[in-house]
């Protein structure tokens, strides 16, 4: 698995190093979108890498709520992944990390 964050974002970068800490057998491969020499068509990725979380799950392109989904499964938190696929928590749960991905340069600044 790919993970695509922007390293110019404090909350992305957060996110990233407890994703590092946690991925204990080495799975998940990150990669720092702000740095100059990532070019995102060499993973067929489009400009929205910018806006919300991106990602390569078994050579597939995934996004948002559903890349977070994939990473929480793959770090063993099975029980959480399925609770965020009930109904009303699968609708909180899909704006949270929207609304996340749009302000998180101005939530960043309260971490």
């Amino acid at each position: 698995m790919k993970i695509f964050y922007d390293g110019s974002c404090r909350i992305c970068r957060r996110i990233a190093e407890w994703i590092r800490r946690k991925d204990t057998r080495g799975g998940i491969n990150l990669h720092d979108i702000s740095d100059g020499a990532f070019i995102p068509e060499i993973w067929s990725l489009d400009e929205t890498v910018w806006d919300e979380p991106h990602g390569l799950v078994d050579s597939r392109i995934v996004r948002s709520s559903e890349l977070v989904r994939e990473v929480l499964g793959a770090l063993g938190y099975k029980r959480l992944t399925s609770l965020s696929r009930l109904p009303v928590i699968h609708a909180l749960f899909n704006w949270s990390i929207k609304f996340l991905s749009k302000n998180r340069y101005w939530l960043g600044r309260f971490i």
